[in-house]
């Protein structure tokens, strides 16, 4: 007996360490997987409703919300609640289902590896909550059905909307659609993003003929090193790193920063909300910026 007490004791942190689960609506509950940094919601009806002021109702994923890479909304979800993934600035890949009718305020609020989000046909309002992404742009929203949905809220310049080759007028004269950057469907693969990420800090592809890319988030804090060359192990390529973008070291605390000689151009908010070394001013100076 005693030895199956001793074995429940020891088992039981572990379930909890590796894996979360809760409540997130009436009928919706969620569950994070550490090992595949995936948050998955099941269930139906709409999700609750959350705010990004801690001294309110914030999301259940808070306190690990920048461990998160994948989000997966099960069909049977009807609406996405306010703030649901805001600060989720890991996040990578979200599946939102064609059961959702409504995607709420400031949904992906400062997802800044959020590159493409596809929103299906089923949605008639829609409020993303981009904007983390001005300034950090390379964006891509694609729009699956061929009616507008009803828009709340901007949609910051130069994040690309690719709607159905037919529907390109529709969406151009439709209310707060009229300003957008509207572009057909069967250009969306020349404007696709690629991310390579190692040692968990995320690189953007630049260019796949020369081999470079550039820094794109960086979630650490301290004594901060940026290699010359990362590779992409699944095609044993080396790319090299040239330049720093936009809001890649945002909100760190950088106490020396060594950047590489073959770095060309920092953005002009690379280092937005951080507190910046004397290394990064000087190299600041020699290298082209915007």
């Amino acid at each position: 007996m005693k030895k199956v007490i001793i074995l429940f004791v020891v088992l039981i942190p572990m379930a909890i360490f590796a894996n979360d689960y809760g409540v997130c609506g009436d009928n919706a509950i969620y569950h994070f997987d550490e090992i595949t940094h995936t948050l998955a919601i099941s269930g139906y009806g709409d999700m609750y409703d959350y705010s990004i002021d801690e001294n309110e109702d914030v999301a259940p994923w808070q306190s690990y919300k920048e461990q998160i890479n994948k989000v997966v909304i099960e069909p049977g979800i009807t609406s996405i609640g306010n703030y649901a993934f805001a600060g989720c600035k890991g996040l990578i890949s979200v599946s939102i289902p064609n059961t959702v009718i409504s995607i709420n305020y400031e949904v992906f609020y400062d997802c800044l590896l959020l590159k493409e989000i596809t929103i299906p046909e089923s949605v008639s309002i829609l409020d993303l909550g981009l904007k983390g992404y001005e300034g950090s742009l390379d964006c891509n929203i694609v729009m699956l059905s061929s009616s507008p949905p009803s828009l709340h809220g901007s949609i910051p310049i130069g994040v690309r909307v690719f709607v159905p080759d037919n529907a390109v007028e529709s969406y151009k004269a439709e209310l707060y659609w009229e300003n957008q950057d509207i572009m057909p469907m069967s250009k969306l693969e020349e404007y696709q993003v690629r991310l390579l990420a190692q040692d968990g800090v995320y690189y953007k592809i630049i260019s796949e003929e020369q081999h470079t890319c550039e820094v794109t988030y960086y979630p650490y804090s301290g004594d901060i090193s940026v290699p010359e060359t990362v590779v992409d192990n699944e095609e044993n390529v080396a790319y090299t790193v040239v330049g720093v973008g936009n809001s890649a070291f945002k909100g760190t605390v950088i106490t020396s920063l060594s950047l590489p000689v073959t770095i060309k151009r920092i953005e002009e908010k690379a280092f937005e909300r951080c507190s910046t070394s004397r290394s990064e001013e000087r190299f600041s100076r020699n290298a082209e910026t915007d």
